[in-house]
């Protein structure tokens, strides 16, 4: 071999070296990157169950009834609630 072809493969040894750096380096990006992003798509579907959660809770009258029930129970007796039907206690 030359040196002139030796010399080749060294700078093409180098040329790879400093590919495979650059690649590494991206790489690590990306990784880092799509950790930031797991992490921002975990966050909104928190948000978007305790939203999806207060919207039903809010717009469903048998959940905010049963939230003032004992509320309502303490204020009436069954009988008023059933319409005076056989639940006298």
């Amino acid at each position: 071999m030359s040196s002139k072809d030796q010399q080749e493969t060294l700078l093409n040894s180098l040329d790879f070296l400093n590919e495979i750096n650059h690649f590494k380096i991206r790489l690590e990006t990306l990784e880092k990157e799509r950790y930031e992003l797991e992490e921002k798509v975990r966050r909104l579907q928190a948000e978007n169950i305790t939203y999806k959660n207060r919207l039903i809770n809010e717009n469903n009258p048998w959940i905010i009834t049963s939230r003032t029930a004992s509320s309502f129970n303490e204020h009436t007796n069954l009988s008023t609630f059933a319409g005076n039907k056989c639940f006298m206690m």
